[in-house]
């Protein structure tokens, strides 16, 4: 069999970091890869992309503490949904650096492999 040659270039992120998401940018742009691998599962990165409201976490969170349709649970999903729109306003934007990723990858025609469980 041929020897196959290849670089493989990981870069760490912040979840909520602006600098992240450029660093991530920057680093495709540089490289130029035929594949761009995200620690990441198909249903959440359409999430991500459609930009959703609700955040898979916060909504386990939320039904894990407190019955569903109860006022317990309205509070905290009113409380949540003011921490997520202050995040994004102060610039935090949750999955930003995934975001950056996959839409680089496919503006430079990179296969996007996912490689997390859902």
């Amino acid at each position: 069999l041929p020897e196959v040659l290849s670089q493989v270039y990981l870069i760490g992120t912040a979840h909520v970091s602006q600098k992240s998401a450029d660093a991530v940018r920057q680093l495709i742009r540089q490289v130029k890869p035929s594949h761009v691998y995200l620690e990441l599962d198909a249903e959440r990165a359409a999430q991500l992309r459609a930009n959703a409201k609700e955040d898979p976490l916060a909504s386990k969170l939320l039904h894990a503490i407190a019955k569903p349709g109860s006022m317990g649970a309205t509070v905290i999903q009113m409380l949540l949904n003011k921490l997520y729109e202050a995040m994004r306003a102060a610039g935090f934007v949750q999955g930003a650096e995934f975001i950056a990723a996959i839409e680089e990858a496919e503006r430079m025609g990179a296969k996007i492999v996912y490689f997390d469980r859902d």
